[in-house]
C-alpha cells in the first residue's frame, strides 16, 4: 500500500472519511488534509473521483512515507 496526503478545499463530513479509506485527518484554515492508503495509482484516482463526485474541490495529493511504528 502507498500512503498519500490529499488536500481538499473546505471540511469533510466525518461520515465520508471512512468510506474514502482515510487513516488520519488534519483540518487547516479553509482546507482539510487527509491521509489515505491506496493499492496503486488507480486507487488514488478512485479516491479523487469520489471526492469530485461529492463536489469537493481537490487541491493537492502527494505521496508520503509510512509513519507507522514497526510492530
Amino acid at each position: 500500500m502507498t500512503s498519500y496526503e490529499i488536500s481538499v478545499l473546505g471540511f469533510l463530513d466525518p461520515g465520508m472519511l471512512e468510506e474514502l479509506g482515510v487513516r488520519s485527518v488534519e483540518e487547516r484554515p479553509a482546507s482539510t488534509v487527509v491521509r489515505a492508503e491506496v493499492g496503486d495509482d488507480g486507487g488514488l484516482d478512485g479516491v479523487l473521483q469520489q471526492l469530485s463526485a461529492l463536489g469537493i474541490e481537490f487541491l493537492e495529493a502527494r505521496q508520503v512515507g509510512d509513519d507507522r511504528a514497526p510492530g
